[in-house]
């Protein structure tokens, strides 16, 4: 026994000091400078490197002079674990996702997965390539971030993603974590917008369709409708080097796969389904999917009861925003590339992904602004592809019903008012453009494309942004028979918000609406105050109110502030912290009654309706409170405090407590005003540093003041009386008597 316990000790020490990590003198990042590369380790073993992506096989012997881009391979003699280093000699306003693969498993005619092979057919698509096999290789990925930091650096496998676009010179990469790779996830938050820090797999995509067009149309798209109602994939722009070469800009997407699902919805992957297409199986199974089917082509949707049958089946408002994206961005690929998937779940229904939509906005000649894409949806033909009738059968069923119409228009009109309008459209364009700028010319060098031709597309684009819109509009009237569509035109909202069919609108973006339905206008006040009226010629008091377009329209909801609190007067906004960097932002309250009063639920709101709840908190008699921002991310955390801003603090019944309303002038560019009450100075003043939970420095000054002027004006009117005594008596006759 005594000698098995020795035995493995020594095996155990034996495995500790024969770890073999090699150490490198210079980690993977950004350089403008050549570096002299160093490598180590702790044992004797030899190390062996190469610099292409090429399975490492020189041995190091000396320092190995780096001074252009290159990936390196590095590997310990007798070891199967590799390592690499990706080192960029260029500059990049992007991120830089590095792939290092065996440049056989992508270019030799047998086996390599970039290649067509010798099986393929000799037209495109080129069916049988290599390229179209879906083989999996080994491979590295690392991405370097614009400030020269390497964010992940792991062992992966790649895939060729795509179909038709698999043809093109640049070629969109699946990539998967996998366990028998080392890691079974990318431990990294791939997107800034979304909460999520792991992924089981991700798409390097080359754009698609809209390869060295605008490049970025599908991100584009998708960005632009991520708030609707239906799943749709983040994106992140990036610039990639294959081994080493630089190979142009990619844009990271999210694979739509079971995993994607289970992030986005919090049910498990193994709790859905996912179809393609016409109802081909992509996970678990169809679910009765071709019943349903058969039951929207044989049924009457007139009758409501019907509509509510279905609406146990499919998510019919998810639908009707989906058709909504795709009709507008004229997405001609919209027939074949489609996704839905469905819980596994009795009550579990039916959505709609939205995905590819490289062929939308404008990007071929006859699928311009002008096509007249709601005849495309709306009417049955004998048409093939791109809108072949089953591709179109469930939106025309849906509109069958009088009230799934009616909601298909003010939804459509809501989103041309917003989504759509050519003014958000134009952002979302100029946000693109600003980001790819820096980096295009060198992408369309590398491909050998004219930069003129990504000017060209941003000129359709716009013209798409600007001239949609319309055309649309008539589009849809001359479709569903509607008289016109109007405008809508309101005064500034103060206090409160303005929504149609619960739609939050701007009026100064002077908003359209169809006639011939009717519509809801609802006015929401801010907290602490309350609607009057509709400000028209008449005023109008009822909330909501229901109206029908028939001319255009000038209307604003008027709100007034409830009436004032029992302790205005007593309770007082007291200090404003908008930037202290020790202690965070901060307002401090103050009771000056002589009584506690208890606050919870009182409520602190800014300029930007945004509110805060106080909760359980008393506040002692003439004593301070104080609510910090904090680095919480809890729902409930105290508003950012700007430079302009006006601040109220409301009691528990929505009655105004105080309010103060701040510009630049008011800090005097200092970062705290305090409140002052004095009989020589009253109201706010700016201060270096504030004194939270005690009284003000600045009422402690001008308190003092108070007493030195108390003082000598009684002293002064000390030495006024005896100078007039002393006046007196001198003036006095003398020996007079009393």
């Amino acid at each position: 026994m005594r000698l098995l316990l020795v035995f493995f000790v020594l095996l155990f020490n034996i495995s500790f000091s024969q770890t073999d990590t090699i150490i490198f003198s210079h980690n993977s990042g950004i350089y403008t400078n050549s570096i002299e590369l160093k490598l180590t380790n702790n044992s004797g073993n030899k190390i062996y490197f190469s610099l292409n992506g090429d399975y490492p096989k020189t041995e190091y012997s000396t320092p190995i002079l780096i001074d252009k881009t290159v990936t390196l391979r590095v590997k310990n003699e007798k070891k199967l674990q590799g390592y690499t280093r990706n080192y960029i000699f260029q500059t990049h306003t992007l991120p830089v996702v590095c792939l290092t693969i065996n440049p056989s498993d992508l270019y030799d005619s047998t086996s390599g997965i970039y290649v067509k092979g010798y099986n393929a057919s000799p037209n495109p698509p080129y069916l049988g390539a290599n390229f179209h096999k879906g083989w999996e290789k080994q491979a590295y990925i690392e991405m370097i971030d614009t400030n020269g930091f390497s964010r992940f650096n792991q062992k992966v496998g790649v895939k060729i993603f795509g179909q038709f676009s698999a043809m093109l010179p640049q070629k969109s990469f699946a990539v998967y974590a996998r366990s028998r790779y080392g890691n079974k996830r990318i431990k990294n938050q791939l997107f800034t917008d979304l909460p999520f820090k792991k992924y089981k797999s991700i798409i390097l995509r080359n754009s698609g369709s809209d390869f060295c067009n605008s490049h970025f149309r599908d991100a584009f798209i998708t960005n632009l409708v991520k708030h609707m109602n239906f799943e749709k994939q983040a994106y992140r722009s990036c610039v990639v080097y294959l081994n080493g070469n630089y190979w142009g800009v990619y844009h990271i997407r999210e694979k739509i796969n079971e995993r994607f699902l289970q992030q986005h919805t919090g049910i498990d992957k193994d709790s859905l389904a996912i179809l393609k297409y016409r109802g081909a199986t992509q996970h678990y199974g169809r679910m009765n999917y071709k019943k349903m089917l058969s039951f929207i082509s044989k049924t009457n949707f007139k009758e409501n009861k019907n509509i509510d049958s279905l609406d146990k089946l499919m998510d019919i408002d998810n639908y009707l925003e989906y058709n909504i994206a795709q009709v507008f961005i004229n997405n001609i690929d919209a027939g074949g590339n489609i996704r839905f998937w469905r819980p596994i779940k009795k009550g579990g229904k039916w959505r709609w992904i939205l995905f590819d939509t490289d062929f939308g906005f404008g990007l071929k000649a006859g699928n311009r602004q002008e096509q007249n894409t709601v005849s495309n949806y709306f009417v049955k033909s004998n048409r093939g592809w791109p809108y072949p009738n089953w591709s179109t059968l469930i939106i025309r069923k849906l509109i069958e019903n009088d009230s799934i119409k009616e909601l298909y228009l003010k939804k459509f009109s809501h989103h041309l008012n917003t989504t759509f309008s050519s003014k958000n459209t134009l952002n979302h364009i100029n946000k693109f453009e600003r980001l790819l700028e820096p980096e295009i010319e060198k992408h369309f060098k590398k491909w050998k494309r004219s930069s003129n031709i990504w000017n060209t597309h941003l000129e359709l684009m716009r013209d798409f942004a600007m001239q949609r819109p319309l055309i649309i509009r008539n589009q849809l009237i001359q479709h569903f028979e509607i008289d016109s569509f109007y405008t809508i035109k309101s005064d500034p909202v103060k206090n409160g918000k303005f929504l149609i069919e619960n739609n939050f609108i701007t009026p100064e973006d002077s908003p359209h609406y169809f006639s011939n339905i009717l519509y809801k206008f609802l006015a929401k006040p801010n907290f602490g105050y309350k609607f009057s009226h509709w400000k028209e010629e008449i005023p109008i008091q009822q909330n909501p109110l229901m109206v029908s377009f028939e001319s255009d329209l000038t209307i604003t909801p008027i709100f007034i502030q409830n009436d004032k609190s029992i302790f205005t007067g007593k309770v007082f906004l007291n200090e404003i912290c908008r930037k202290d960097t020790n202690i965070g932002d901060y307002i401090e309250l103050h009771n000056t009654s002589n009584k506690d009063i208890n606050i919870s639920g009182w409520v602190l709101s800014n300029i930007d309706g945004e509110n805060y709840q106080i909760t359980d908190s008393n506040i002692t008699a003439n004593g301070f409170i104080t609510i910090y921002r904090g680095k919480t991310k809890s729902k409930n955390r105290l508003f950012n405090i700007q430079k302009i801003d006006h601040i109220s603090l409301f009691s528990s019944s929505e009655e105004l407590v105080d309010e103060i309303e701040t510009t630049k002038d008011t800090y005097n560019n200092l970062p705290v005003i305090e409140r002052v009450n004095t009989l020589i100075k009253k109201g706010w003043i700016g201060n270096k540093a504030g004194t939270p939970g005690t009284i003000n420095s600045n009422q402690i000054k001008y308190s003092n003041q108070n007493k030195y002027i108390a003082i000598s004006f009684f002293v002064l009117l000390g030495i006024l009386f005896l100078s007039i005594f002393l006046y007196r008596i001198k003036k006095r006759p003398r020996g007079a008597t009393e």
